[in-house]
């Protein structure tokens, strides 16, 4: 039951919190590793291998929880001041660079509503990444990155930006998180809890066959595993669960606890099958995640290359659809562009469509440094095949369209069971 499984995992989440002010480090670690599969667990672990000096045990949770949501510009700011620590100057750098690229031009992000007590500021990004280049010799470009910083300070404490400028040969210290400080469950998520403690507490009254409804709305950012963003805004998610009635026709109180009612954007996709004409609405990563696994992963024993196999999804608000975790890259003749890297993510394979989309969070995990804004074209290697994709919004999946299949010359069939399409060159023997 989903529920059930939240309601453990905030309760985890509790403890954990608990033992950790009690200064019982370890027990600590050990629960939020129960949780660790979504990034602010994951930060918690960071933050507390940091404090202990465990800085190599700190880099490898805040990797993984910018793998898990990387969006999460404070999990780059803490990283970077980890690696800078380490002696690890060029990585510190560029994890600062990826921190003010995650700002989006904002002067400061509160993570208070995000269950951490700390605002990260513009400023002390750009300071610490100023510091860093002039550190590595590169003083035009330190000093024009500290005139940004000083142009953004915010605080009083700010004020003392101005001295680099004119002292560059100094040493200076670089902004941190303070210690002390870990995400807690947010205000929603506790009363969630408190609310759905009492329903369950309710007295049983016997009448005619029902069903007890217990119908939420939590925020992306309150889910399990789910993807954080910076901005207050964030789209809803509803989950309903029905307990059912035992044979004594037993009977419950219906029981609703929702917020403003979410809002859904008025786009869809149509289904990939040639053969339907029907439509099915916009599906977000989340949801595909649940069918295909994690997405937005370094690759390891995954297959980049075609042929390949996929998942014909079987049930649940999926079905039917056709879904593929490719390895995919920037293209590397995108010369404002400044790829790094291959993740692994997931698509959906959409042929009636008009264009493919590329989810921003995926741009932001390969370090793609242009507009994000939704449509915006942009050139991306899928599999080994170029593909010319649009941007999409801020949370939807990842779709290709006819257009991946015919750059790449490929088709695609089923095994004997029909729940395997295997994509394939049409040069390919099959």
């Amino acid at each position: 039951m989903a529920l059930a499984a939240f309601k453990v995992q905030l309760r985890t989440w509790e403890t954990a919190l608990s033992n950790y002010e009690q200064q019982n480090y370890d027990k600590a670690l050990v629960l939020f590793e129960e949780i660790a599969d979504s990034g602010k667990p994951c930060m918690n672990m960071a933050l507390i291998h940091r404090e202990r000096g465990e800085l190599e045990q700190a880099l490898h949770w805040m990797t993984l929880a910018i793998a898990i949501d990387p969006l999460l510009a404070v999990a780059y700011f803490e990283r970077g001041f980890c690696y800078y620590t380490l002696g690890m100057k060029q990585e510190a750098l560029d994890d600062f660079s990826d921190a003010a690229l995650r700002m989006r031009g904002d002067r400061d992000v509160d993570y208070d509503e995000q269950g951490l007590r700390y605002k990260l500021y513009a400023a002390e990004i750009l300071f610490n990444k100023g510091v860093l280049l002039l550190e590595l010799g590169r003083q035009s470009d330190g000093l024009a990155c500290l005139g940004k910083a000083v142009l953004k300070k915010v605080l009083p404490s700010h004020h003392t930006m101005h001295e680099t400028l004119a002292y560059p040969d100094r040493k200076y210290d670089l902004y941190k998180l303070p210690t002390g400080i870990l995400f807690r469950p947010t205000d929603s998520k506790m009363k969630f809890l408190e609310e759905y403690d009492d329903i369950l507490d309710q007295p049983i009254l016997h009448k005619k066959s029902q069903s007890l409804s217990l119908s939420l709305s939590l925020s992306t950012q309150d889910l399990p595993g789910g993807l954080s963003s910076h901005r207050k805004a964030s789209s809803a998610i509803s989950f309903t669960t029905t307990l059912a009635p035992s044979e004594s026709n037993i009977y419950t109180p219906t029981a609703s606890i929702r917020s403003a009612p979410p809002k859904r954007r008025p786009t869809i996709t149509r289904r990939h099958t040639l053969q339907s004409g029907s439509v099915v609405p916009s599906t977000t990563r989340v949801e595909l995640e649940r069918q295909m696994g994690k997405d937005l992963l370094i690759p390891t024993t995954e297959i980049s290359t075609i042929p390949c196999a996929g998942l014909r999804i079987t049930h649940g608000a999926l079905t039917d659809l056709m879904a593929f975790r490719f390895v995919v890259s920037l293209d590397q003749r995108m010369t404002f562009l400044a790829p790094r890297r291959s993740v692994v993510a997931n698509f959906i394979l959409d042929t009636g469509l008009g264009r493919s989309v590329i989810p921003p969070e995926t741009l932001l995990a390969l370090g793609y440094t242009g507009r994000l804004t939704p449509g915006t074209e942009v050139s991306m290697i899928v599999q080994g095949v170029k593909t010319r994709c649009i941007v999409g919004e801020q949370g939807d999946a990842g779709r290709l369209a006819n257009g991946f299949l015919t750059s790449g010359s490929l088709t695609f069939h089923f095994d004997s069971a029909m729940d395997a399409p295997i994509l394939y060159g049409t040069s390919f023997d099959v």
